[in-house]
This record gives structure tokens, C-alpha cells and sequence, in this order.
């Protein structure tokens, strides 16, 4: 089973795909860098799963803009998707994969 994560809703219509090649996904909709919310998530892919074998940790986003008319709240937004989040998926997946014994972690 293949959990698609997003914060955008295109990630549904992206594992509605998945399962028309005759694999099944589920799309999940995520404001990444939401600690509780993520928690949740992976506890409920624990639950029905049993486990979780693999983590493609590759969330990120960038704003393309001059220094000058960037934004602080956009520069916080890109650390917390780019950076924070990483750290937060590995740390609430990997004692599940420690637990059985094998995972993967990619970024």
C-alpha cells in the first residue's frame, strides 16, 4: 500500500492514478510541518498497516524572490516544509521501523 502525502488536494487525484495501474495508493492531504497532525497520520498508517516499510521524506517548497521583497513568513514556510518536517517524518517513522526491524528512510 503506497500513502501519498500532500498539503495540496491534487495528491487524491495523483493516487486515484496509481490505483487504475492496478496498485493501490491513498492519497492523504497534510499540512506537512503539523507535528499532531502528521502524529495522527502515521499512527493511522501503523494501525491499518501494520507497519511502514519505507519513507520518501521529500517534501519541500520554494518561493522564487528578490532578497529585498521576500518575505520573513515565507522564508519560516520554506524552513518549516524544507527542514522541520524532514526531521519530524523521520522521527515519528523510524521507531516503527525499528520496531520490525527494517525501513528505509529517502530524501
Amino acid at each position: 500500500m503506497v500513502y501519498g502525502v500532500d498539503r495540496g488536494a491534487h495528491v487524491q487525484d495523483r493516487c486515484t492514478k496509481i490505483c487504475v495501474s492496478a496498485r493501490k495508493a491513498f492519497g492523504c492531504q497534510l499540512d506537512i510541518p503539523n507535528h499532531a497532525a502528521y502524529s495522527e497520520l502515521v499512527s493511522n498508517i501503523v494501525e491499518a498497516q501494520g507497519r511502514i516499510d519505507i519513507l520518501v521524506n521529500n517534501a519541500a517548497i520554494a518561493y522564487y524572490e528578490e532578497l529585498l521583497s521576500s518575505s520573513l513568513e515565507h522564508w519560516r514556510e520554506i524552513q518549516a516544509v524544507n527542514l522541520e518536517a524532514r526531521y519530524i517524518g523521520c522521527k515519528l517513522v523510524a521507531p516503527h521501523m525499528i520496531t520490525a526491524g527494517w525501513g528505509r528512510s529517502l530524501t
